[in-house]
């Protein structure tokens, strides 16, 4: 898809802005979560798993509209950054355009930078969850229940700061333990479907990466 056409600028009689003037911010600062509105998104593989990432519940993320870091008291499916940037990978920076402007998100159609309150209103409810997108009774839906089932960040969590507390041989074993049982799972399903880019979908962030970011 290509991206939006270009525009002049125009300002309200007052000076502030009406419309979108194509800055980029947006684009540049979070890419968006997906909701139930998006699934037909995914059903024309306009955006694939391979573009998406799980963050799941019990998990520390930062919240961009409130400005701080929230922990997920439910899963959610957002699409990629680039690389360690918070730049959503569809954005093209070159031409500031999204590259599936006209298939974008609800969240993207929604926002208006210069008057959220509509979007403030809608960006938390009918939020998509990957069973929403994989029935949960099929072969990797059961694989990814299983998964969770065992590596779930409230567990985790919990264990971590037990652990870092106590310094509890017993629990750091526990932990490793996860981290072992989690790398098993992401390196089976590669091998066995050739999955990659696809994983941090299907299971969310390497628990390993999630500790170190609290200093494991």
């Amino acid at each position: 898809m290509g991206g939006r056409s270009r525009g002049d600028e125009k300002v309200a009689y007052d000076g502030l802005r009406t419309h979108c003037i194509r800055c980029g911010t947006c684009c540049k600062n979070n890419p968006p979560t997906l909701h139930i509105q998006d699934i037909s998104i995914l059903k024309d593989n306009i955006i694939m798993y391979s573009d998406l990432i799980t963050y799941r519940k019990g998990e520390y993320i930062y919240d961009n509209i409130n400005k701080k870091l929230i922990n997920l008291d439910e899963e959610i499916v957002k699409i990629k950054t680039k690389g360690e940037s918070r730049e959503c990978i569809f954005y093209d920076a070159k031409d500031k355009s999204c590259k599936i402007y006209e298939s974008r998100p609800i969240e993207c159609r929604m926002l208006k930078c210069w008057d959220n309150t509509e979007f403030l209103k809608f960006y938390q409810k009918d939020r998509v969850t990957r069973f929403h997108i994989i029935k949960k009774d099929s072969a990797m839906g059961e694989i990814i229940h299983e998964h969770e089932k065992k590596t779930s960040m409230d567990n985790v969590l919990k264990l971590y700061y037990e652990y870092k507390n106590t310094k509890q041989d017993k629990l750091r074993k526990k932990i490793n333990s996860i981290i072992s049982y989690d790398n098993a799972v992401r390196e089976f399903i590669q091998q066995r479907t050739g999955a990659k880019k696809e994983l941090d979908f299907l299971f969310g962030r390497p628990v390993l990466e999630i500790l170190k970011d609290l200093g494991w």
